[in-house]
């Protein structure tokens, strides 16, 4: 979940009404806090157990267990097919940058906006106290172009289709030209079954999903076969983060002053037209 400060926070939810606080997509490395320990306590009380986080997350919690020698037969692991996780500082100023931009502070932050946008599009949204909505995409271009992921995500042991977890989850990229009418660009999921407790779940909550077997070939991307490379513009990125403070180093990546004009200046109605031709070309 995302705290009162916009951190990303594992939290333990005993109930469906906490399970409301895991959704949304979250582009940062997120606190474990005690989470370990409480998975610990629970599975020594016997509880059932489903742990979500990225692979290296899944692959310290149980190592951790392991050394506690902790009976893991009743954890279960769903893990992200992760891009790389950003630096927290980075977000931190980010969310500086916006409340002194527009002079009010967040009230609400969503990394990606697919409500308003779209799956397709990767747009922010910030809420502002002072009644403002804020578009962009300038965060967002920072975690593509790699500029903000953490240094160990470039030389990542977990990007394989041999994965840690039981279940792993991915945005299904390339979903239109394997199934076609899947696309209504709200988002489709890939579910990748990776154990017999992977599939054994599959199979109690297969039937509440609209789903379609498809091969590992038909949903491939880069992030599960290998690291995604350093970008050669990151130490500069860095040194101007350095010398003159994070606005100077967020205007010196290429094609982000022009961000603030398409999501905020362009007509919404106009912007969403231009995407859609822009998405069709693609098909």
């Amino acid at each position: 979940m995302t705290d009162s400060d916009f951190r990303a926070v594992h939290i333990r939810a005993d109930s469906n009404s906490n399970v409301h606080r895991f959704s949304g997509s979250k582009y940062i490395q997120s606190d474990l806090g005690d989470v370990c320990g409480e998975v610990q306590s629970d599975l020594l009380n016997d509880k059932y157990i489903l742990f979500s986080g990225t692979s290296c997350q899944i692959a310290g919690l149980k190592a951790f267990l392991c050394k506690t020698k902790c009976d893991i037969s009743k954890l279960y692991t769903v893990d992200i097919v992760c891009h790389g996780v950003p630096s927290p500082r980075i977000w931190k100023e980010y969310i500086r940058y916006i409340e002194k931009t527009y002079k009010s502070d967040v009230q609400h932050a969503d990394f990606r906006n697919k409500r308003d946008f779209g799956w397709a599009d990767h747009v922010e949204s910030f809420r502002l106290e002072n009644g403002k909505c804020i578009n962009t995409s300038s965060y967002t271009a920072l975690f593509y172009k790699h500029f903000t992921l953490r240094p160990a995500c470039h030389y990542c042991p977990y990007k394989s289709i041999e994965r840690i977890s039981d279940i792993s989850l991915a945005d299904f990229w390339g979903v239109n030209k394997v199934i076609k009418l899947f696309n209504d660009n709200k988002g489709v999921s890939a579910v990748l079954i990776n154990s017999e407790k992977g599939k054994n779940v599959f199979e109690m909550i297969k039937d509440n999903l609209i789903w379609k077997e498809v091969s590992i070939e038909n949903c491939m991307q880069t992030a599960l076969k290998t690291p995604f490379a350093p970008n050669k513009e990151r130490d500069n990125f860095w040194n101007q983060y350095y010398l003159k403070g994070f606005s100077a180093a967020l205007f010196s990546v290429e094609n982000i002053k022009k961000d603030y004009f398409i999501h905020n200046l362009l007509p919404k109605p106009i912007y969403l037209l231009i995407k859609k031709i822009t998405l069709r070309n693609k098909m």
